[in-house]
């Protein structure tokens, strides 16, 4: 069994990110139901780095499970 980052975020505008960087109001990014092996691969490395270092913003729909 894996630990899976799972991530529920629909659309991040301005709003979403620190005020002082100008987005110009454009949708960002989508996350919908996204799994991810934290096995450390690569991408599980960069999975964890985005969720650690944007837990403020994300944290209400970041969860970590076992699968």
């Amino acid at each position: 069994m894996y630990p899976v980052l799972i991530t529920y975020k629909s659309v991040a505008t301005q709003s979403d990110i620190h005020s002082d960087i100008d987005y110009q109001g454009c949708q960002l990014m989508k996350f919908e139901n996204v799994l991810v092996p934290i096995d450390g691969s690569p991408l599980s490395e960069v999975a964890v780095d985005l969720a650690v270092h944007s837990a403020g913003t994300f944290a209400s729909h970041i969860t970590f499970v076992y699968v």
